[in-house]
């Protein structure tokens, strides 16, 4: 279990049949330490996901800066940086199959990254959304559909294989979308 909290700290905590555990003893009043702290960015923690193995812990602050960490279980371990300086996201998701990444960012555009490669997680696509300013981000089960949604209720789905094809437009709805 992870959680981003407002000091700009990912914390971890190991679960083991539904109970808070540190260290591999639980603690009699119910509550748990964390296991251990195993990120830290500049602001505070916006969006935190594990891939379904996982292998990689993706974080993304407020200062729009989205990191990830391989083996997150492992405390000397090093964050990656995706996007160095000029990526600042506002949403992310990740296939079911962990294989890939999105990054919904600020200016407009998606960044997808592949997490697969055994050199480290490698850009493979970057789109921009033609209406709106972004607001959310889906990636199907394999990784091969992107949804996108943005603040004035658009919503566009590409076809990420074989080769980047879209976006489709689909009906704006007058509610928020989430």
């Amino acid at each position: 279990l992870a959680c981003g909290c407002s000091d700009g700290v990912v914390r971890t905590w190991t679960l083991q049949d539904g109970a808070a555990k540190q260290d591999g003893a639980a603690k009699q009043d119910g509550t748990a330490k964390p296991a251990h702290a195993v990120m830290t960015l500049p602001l505070e923690v916006a969006v935190v996901a594990y891939t379904s193995d996982g292998r990689w812990l993706v974080a993304a602050g407020n200062d729009g800066s989205v990191r990830l960490r391989e083996n997150p279980g492992n405390p000397a371990g090093q964050d990656r940086l995706l996007g160095a300086d000029d990526l600042h996201a506002v949403s992310l998701a990740l296939s079911a199959d962990g294989r890939r990444l999105a990054v919904a960012d600020l200016d407009g555009t998606v960044r997808i990254w592949r997490l697969d490669d055994p050199a480290g997680p490698t850009q493979a696509a970057h789109i921009r959304s033609p209406a709106g300013t972004l607001e959310q981000v889906v990636l199907s089960d394999d990784g091969s559909k992107l949804l996108v949604s943005t603040t004035s209720s658009a919503v566009r789905l590409w076809d990420l294989q074989p080769t980047l094809r879209g976006p489709v437009a689909l009906q704006k709805s007058s509610a928020g979308i989430r």
